[in-house]
């Protein structure tokens, strides 16, 4: 899991690789300087907690297991970053 922690931030570490003979676009490397392979890690961890993916498991899902829960969760963490977007992001279930 950890492995996978790392191959993700590695490869947003590349997404702010330009081509060659050209600059790295600068903000790109700072926001890529703020990722967190330990909050990846907690978050992943956090999502693997909530058991089943599946999407038939809608009678078996409670307020922490199952589908419902872990988009439930999901909701109110995109919440929480939309806030510090001046508006730029929101967060909506259909």
């Amino acid at each position: 899991m950890l492995n996978r922690v790392f191959a993700i931030a590695a490869a947003l570490a590349l997404l702010a690789l330009a081509p060659a003979g050209s600059h790295p676009d600068a903000q790109i490397v700072s926001m890529l300087s703020t990722v967190s392979a330990q909050r990846l890690l907690a978050d992943d961890q956090r999502l693997v907690a909530f058991g089943t993916r599946n999407d038939f498991s809608e009678t078996t899902s409670t307020q922490t297991h199952g589908v419902f829960a872990a988009r439930d969760w999901l909701v109110r963490s995109f919440t929480r970053i939309a806030k510090t977007t001046d508006g730029r992001m929101t967060v909506r279930t259909d």
